[in-house]
């Protein structure tokens, strides 16, 4: 299962390198990718579900996602890629 699901994320296009995130994007992309549900990410980050939502919302513009499982492959994926241009 491993392989397979390695086999799928090398195949798949990596997310524009110039899609630039603010701090606070980064922060609840950071959070999203441990599994941290938008209660916990409000929680950590200080901020309403709200602001939450919406900043979830702009990630999903800026990666052409529709959902938080694929949001969080496309933010593997180009974390992968930056790990292997500083290499």
């Amino acid at each position: 299962l491993l392989d397979m699901a390695l086999d799928s994320t090398l195949s798949q296009p990596c997310p524009d390198p110039a899609i630039v995130l603010t701090e606070r994007e980064q922060a609840v992309a950071m959070l999203l990718s441990t599994g941290a549900c938008n209660k916990t990410i409000a929680r950590e980050l200080n901020m309403g579900l709200a602001t939450v939502k919406n900043h979830l919302l702009h990630l999903f513009r800026k990666f052409d996602v529709s959902s938080r499982t694929a949001l969080a492959h496309a933010l593997f994926v180009r974390q992968q890629a930056e790990q292997h241009l500083r290499q």
